[in-house]
This record gives C-alpha cells, structure tokens and sequence, in this order.
C-alpha cells in the first residue's frame, strides 16, 4: 500500500518590535511610544464616538415627545372646536329660529269716518291688519257708534245695533267678538288670528255685516289690501 505524502505545515513567525522599529527607521522606543498615542487617540475617538452617537438619540426622543404633547393638545382644542361649533350650527338651523329671524313683521292701519247720519249717529271704523313678509297673518276691527248730542234717533239706533249683534256672538279659535254698551254709544270689536282660525267653521252670519266678517284669506297681499281700502274711501297708514 501506497502512503500519502503529507505537506508539512510552514512555521509562521511572529515579528518583534525590534524589527517593525528597524523597517521604520526608529527605535524600538520610539516605536512603543508611537503606539501608545495610537491607542490614546483611538479611546478618544470610541469615547466621542459614543457622546456623539447619544446625544442625537437624547434629541431627537425629547423633540419626538415634545411633537407627540403639542399633536395631542392641537387634537384636544380642535376637537373642543368642533363640538362647540356644530353646537352653534344646530341651534342656527332650528326652524323657529330661522322664521323668527327671517320673517319681517309690518302693520297697516286704515280708518273710515262716517259723521252725522240722519239716524242720529257718528261712525268710526278702524281695521288694523298684521303682516309677515307683507302677507296677511291677522287683523282687528273696531267699530264705533256714538250718539249724536240732542238727537232722539240716536238712541234708538244704537239699541237696534245692541239688539242685532246678539246674533253674531259666535266666538270661536282664531275668532274673537265682543260688544260693548257705552253711555253715548256702544262698540263692536273683532280680532283675527289666521294661525288658528278654521273658516270652515266660522258661523255664516259673521259674514253679513262689515264690521264683523273677514274680508281677506290668509297670506293676501300688503300691496292688495291697501289698494282696496284706498278704493273704499278709506284712509291708511
């Protein structure tokens, strides 16, 4: 059998000093010296390595924290915002608040005089109309008789006017009357409430006198009614 040759393994020499100081061209002090400053230097880069390396770490998590504080406040108070906000908004869209906000309210006043009737009487009618928007929501009418002084058809006249009314004292939702005897006279008032008036219901005889029916449906023209009164030698403002 055959035996297989085996390679020695080479030496390996380690170098001395001595001999990297004589390649250099110093000596074997000025060698050590070199390589104690060598690891001087080298500790000193470590050591700044690792002051440097945490100081921005140090930064940067105070400065991430510091971020996450002011994040977490701006969320706060622009949540706070939001709520106070949508408060205010709900409120504003409220319907009564909008038709109470929009609708603009005016009145007109018109007056008839009707003096020394040959019945012994002097005549006032007043209408006062309420509007929204200049659409009518109601009225009130007033109507007043009063005897003329010294004359004896008076009297009986205003008893006539006492007598009849008994027949139009039908008070109903949205529809006052009242008649009230004076000493010289007597007057007769309506008053008309079109949130709460059912015309279906109001009694026929209310419409057979002009002191007493309602002359105009709901929502009629400012403009309108005006221009009727004027007609009817009325006097308006």
């Amino acid at each position: 059998m055959n035996r297989q040759q085996q390679t020695p393994n080479p030496t390996i020499r380690q170098i001395t000093p001595e001999e990297v100081a004589k390649a250099q061209g110093i000596t074997v002090e000025e060698f050590q010296k070199t390589q104690v400053l060598n690891l001087k230097e080298l500790e000193e880069a470590v050591r700044i390595e690792k002051l440097t390396s945490k100081k921005p770490a140090i930064i940067v998590g105070v400065c991430g924290l510091f971020l996450i504080m002011i994040g977490l406040s701006f969320q706060l108070v622009t949540t706070l915002q939001s709520k106070s906000a949508n408060k205010v908004s709900s409120r504003r869209i409220m319907p009564e608040d909008r038709i109470q906000e929009e609708m603009i309210k005016t009145t007109l006043q018109c007056q008839k005089l009707d003096l020394n009737n040959p019945d012994g009487t002097n005549k006032t009618f007043t209408i006062n109309y309420s509007f929204e928007d200049d659409k009518l929501v109601g009225f009130t009418k007033n109507f007043h008789v009063q005897i003329i002084p010294d004359n004896p058809n008076g009297p009986v006249r205003v008893q006539n006017y006492l007598n009849a009314y008994k027949d139009y004292m039908n008070p109903i939702p949205g529809y006052a009357i009242s008649v009230q005897p004076l000493n010289d006279g007597l007057e007769v008032n309506v008053e008309v409430n079109y949130n709460q008036l059912d015309l279906t219901k109001l009694n026929l005889q209310q419409q057979q006198h002009f002191s007493t029916k309602v002359d105009y449906p709901l929502d009629t023209a400012k403009e309108k009614i005006e221009q009727d009164m004027v007609n009817d030698s009325y006097t308006c403002q």
